[in-house]
């Protein structure tokens, strides 16, 4: 017998379009609604792109698109779902990263197509970390022993003064994602692998840390 897809296993679905669909479907004047309630909406929407999804899976995917997924009481009952002014708040930084730069939201509309699963262990990610306004985008299998081999000033730019990075984001990707990445900002390029942190790769950086991928 074979065994049926998960939803996610099936299902390509860009953060933003997911966004607009829930915002399609969201009741009026309801500032908060359960998972459960929504994904049947969804279905009902486009049953072509949402069959099969249960709140679980609908869960999994707003995480993925930088919304918080939290107890919601309504009528004293508690069950899973999520606030509208989190979903509004996604758009928004979808938005302002597409007004910053095309190009920036080109790219990471594309490689958002592709990630349908969270990094698994040893899987590559590409990572960012900031000291003293300055960036490091790099990519590496052992996300611990990479941070803490940076804290100690390895790579560090000639002169810098070496105190712990701050983690921005992580997201899954090896050297063609880096690689893409180091030219996608190379007029942020201040030395190697470390940019100035300001636009758009700000916008790019909280776009990818809303998304909450996590190194395990």
């Amino acid at each position: 017998m074979t065994q049926q897809p998960s939803y996610d296993a099936r299902t390509e679905l860009l953060a933003v379009d997911l966004l607009h669909d829930v915002r399609a479907v969201w009741e009026d004047g309801a500032a908060a609604m359960w998972s459960q309630s929504v994904a049947p909406l969804l279905a009902a929407l486009k049953p072509g792109t949402y069959d099969g999804m249960d709140a679980v899976d609908l869960g999994r995917m707003m995480r993925r698109a930088g919304v918080r997924v939290a107890d919601i009481n309504l009528s004293r009952t508690v069950r899973k779902g999520i606030r509208l002014a989190d979903v509004i708040a996604a758009q928004q930084r979808y938005e302002r990263t597409a007004k910053e730069s095309p190009r920036v939201a080109a790219f990471f509309r594309a490689w958002d197509a592709k990630q349908v699963t969270e990094p698994a262990a040893h899987q590559p990610l590409v990572y960012f970390v900031e000291r003293h306004g300055f960036v490091k985008i790099g990519t590496t299998r052992n996300f611990a022993s990479r941070v803490s081999s940076i804290d100690r000033g390895c790579s560090a730019i000639p002169g810098m003064t070496i105190d712990p990075v701050n983690v921005l984001a992580v997201m899954p990707g090896g050297v063609d994602v880096e690689r893409s990445l180091h030219l996608l900002f190379a007029d942020l390029r201040y030395g190697g692998e470390w940019f100035l942190l300001d636009h758009p790769l700000i916008g790019f950086i909280d776009a990818v840390a809303a998304a909450e991928w996590r190194p395990l």
